[in-house]
């Protein structure tokens, strides 16, 4: 069987499947992107913040990329009652 070859402007034939699967790949990382900067924009309060796991920490059965986490320096300190 002869894999599927596509010619871009460089002359070299490039194998179809390998060249989709990476374009697939950079789709989801584009909207994965697009998607915390909404969320970002969307008024979340200033204590949420966005992580980015390293390659080497990410599940590979569910590989997410961007991760959630508290600043716990901007958290507001209880208020504590007024002694009586």
């Amino acid at each position: 069987m002869v894999m599927p070859v596509w010619w871009s402007n460089v002359g070299v034939g490039q194998n179809l499947p390998q060249a989709l699967d990476v374009t697939l790949v950079n789709l989801c990382t584009l909207a994965e992107n697009i998607f915390v900067q909404c969320i970002r924009h969307s008024g979340l309060p200033e204590y949420v913040a966005f992580y980015e796991i390293p390659v080497e920490k990410r599940d590979l059965t569910c590989p997410k990329r961007i991760g959630v986490t508290l600043h716990h320096s901007k958290l507001k300190p209880p208020m504590t009652p007024p002694a009586a």
